[in-house]
């Protein structure tokens, strides 16, 4: 990954003479006009060799260094900034003639930012994913190998299946004194109160909710795991409050009742050599 801005590459750039009266920190595959994208250097190592961070738009994407190894500086990147940095990658032919297929996404069930290997040989019509990998905030990863250099483990949490029927009592209660509430409020005072706890919502532990405002509980879990629920669209402001959003405040709150009862079940995976897996959960990272 990252074949076009390896240190040597953006060593080369910056010595160049400037253009035009323009600095020559441009990304060398775009015309030297686009100032919005370059790069600066951002440290020094020991030794005096410069340390370069590439930007967009004045915002920090990554951080060169000259072992060739690259710290990424965001949890997740925008749409535009996912292009341009799969635009830093290389598509090629090797000596075996196989073509590779290099960029970077989003992938939420995948634990956030990725960057994934296609390959194919010359002869065959589709790409075949050869690797992905999880792109965390702060940990080094050798650009030539597409791995980290800094320990770090996922965590992936499932359901403990022995408690299910518990937490389903758990929530037919909880409910059945929600269920008033909702039924005598307006669709309108319902989206007031989900907007009052919008800005705070991910902060909010379900927990302690629940010891003092049911209502409020089942409104942050929904707007914790639905995010067509989050969405500000108001589905025409009916009267009274849609099943179907009903329906994801519960399924919010069961989800949320196995972690209030400590009922999810941990699957540690080491981050470097270990397989990675799929998830429709939060994805915990553990550094170091």
């Amino acid at each position: 990954m990252l074949e076009r801005v390896k240190y040597k590459k953006l060593k080369e750039l910056a010595s160049e003479k400037p253009y035009r009266g323009r600095v020559g920190n441009y990304w060398g595959w775009d015309s030297r006009r686009y100032g919005y994208k370059d790069f600066y250097v951002s440290g020094k190592t020991q030794s005096g060799e410069p340390i370069y961070t590439l930007r967009f738009y004045q915002d920090d994407l990554i951080t060169m260094y000259p072992d060739n190894t690259v710290v990424f500086l965001k949890n997740e990147y925008y749409q535009g900034e996912t292009t341009v940095m799969t635009n830093m990658c290389d598509s090629f032919y090797d000596q075996e003639g196989k073509k590779y297929l290099s960029y970077f996404g989003n992938s939420k069930k995948h634990g956030g930012f990725t960057h994934q290997l296609w390959t194919r040989k010359s002869s065959d019509q589709w790409f075949k994913k050869a690797s992905q990998v999880l792109l965390v905030k702060g940990i080094r990863y050798d650009v030539n190998t597409n791995k980290a250099v800094e320990k770090f483990e996922i965590v992936y949490r499932k359901r403990d299946r022995k408690r299910t029927k518990d937490i389903k009592s758990q929530l037919d209660s909880y409910y059945n004194q929600a269920k008033p509430w909702f039924a005598s409020m307006t669709y309108d005072d319902f989206l007031e109160e989900r907007d009052k706890l919008s800005g705070v919502y991910m902060k909010e532990d379900v927990k302690s909710l629940l010891a003092r405002d049911v209502v409020k509980a089942f409104i942050v879990a929904g707007m914790k795991h639905s995010n067509r629920y989050f969405s500000s669209t108001n589905w025409g402001k009916q009267q009274d409050i849609p099943d179907d959003v009903i329906q994801e405040m519960k399924i919010g709150m069961n989800e949320e009742l196995y972690y209030v009862n400590d009922a999810m079940l941990e699957d540690v995976v080491d981050g470097i050599n270990g397989k990675h897996k799929t998830s429709n959960r939060q994805i915990e990272i553990r550094k170091g």
